[in-house]
């Protein structure tokens, strides 16, 4: 079965409901929307050197760390495509977002939203880092634009979690998802060593290495406390065990919730193992009269 044909894949990218409100879309629509409006709205601002005023500002400096105080850029550069009027046009933005859209709700699906949004934009930054210090021997390093380093992330995590999916290459050839992959992979290897690219090659090699590190380290942000890098306590209510059928049926809400939440790859060991449990006693408790 093609990733085409799973549920959450014919499901509306407005949300079940069909609501148009921004915090009922999905997280991949939601970072489609603004990335979009950043775009658009970049098109009403003055022209600069390589572009438009707005996109130049939130675009990363190669030599930014000569200047802390725009570390921002790191971030922000995700959210900026080439402008309209240049040798790209449309193409830049175009690609990244489709390719955003299609590949990234499988992975929210899999994940849950706000874990999504932290690989992605972890993505982007790890990108920009990396592109930084390739610049860095050189005089004249430039400027990049693009969610290319995140969206490399996204398609290296959907290449290692359904290497098999069929794929459709240049919408027009199926293919399974891990051709897809090394394609990228080669494209992005002759980029970053050619002098006359104008694609950075080495920015896409580090997102998509960055997303086969949370793969294969199988990392969960969720679980992490940034201030020591130690896994936080579980934010699991607890529940005493009695002797009530509606307690049960509670926990197995909570953990459920968090599944739709943050995704079955949030849950721990002794969640799984909790939840096992608790289906097997309402399971057993529905078999006995009452």
């Amino acid at each position: 079965m093609g990733y085409q044909d799973r549920p959450y894949f014919n499901e509306s990218p407005w949300g079940e409901r069909q609501s148009l409100k921004f915090n009922e879309l999905s997280m991949v629509t939601r970072l489609i929307v603004i990335t979009v409006a950043v775009y658009l709205l970049d098109l009403f601002t003055a022209t600069s050197k390589s572009g438009n005023w707005l996109g130049d500002a939130l675009a990363l400096h190669a030599d930014w760390w000569k200047r802390p105080w725009e570390a921002y850029q790191l971030l922000t550069y995700g959210f900026s495509h080439a402008p309209l009027n240049s040798q790209v046009g449309v193409a830049h933005i175009l690609f990244n977002m489709l390719t955003l859209f299609f590949l990234g709700r499988p992975l929210e699906a899999r994940y849950g939203s706000r874990e999504f949004l932290r690989i992605y934009l972890a993505g982007i930054v790890v990108s920009g880092l990396v592109w930084s210090l390739v610049r860095l021997p050189l005089e004249n390093a430039g400027i990049v634009k693009g969610a290319s380093g995140g969206v490399s992330t996204i398609l290296a995590l959907f290449v290692l979690n359904y290497p098999h999916e069929r794929v459709m290459l240049f919408g027009m050839i199926p293919a399974p998802a891990w051709v897809i992959g090394l394609l990228a992979l080669v494209s992005d290897i002759g980029n970053a060593f050619s002098t006359n690219s104008t694609i950075a090659g080495e920015a896409h090699l580090a997102g998509a290495g960055f997303g086969a590190l949370y793969f294969f380290r199988r990392w969960n942000f969720q679980k992490w406390d940034w201030t020591g890098w130690i896994p936080r306590r579980n934010n699991l209510r607890v529940h005493r065990p009695v002797d009530d059928y509606q307690s049960l049926q509670d926990q197995v809400d909570v953990i459920l919730e968090k599944i739709s939440r943050e995704g079955e790859a949030s849950l721990s060991r002794k969640e799984r193992k909790k939840l096992e449990q608790l289906s097997r006693e309402i399971r057993s408790r529905k078999q006995q009269p009452w």
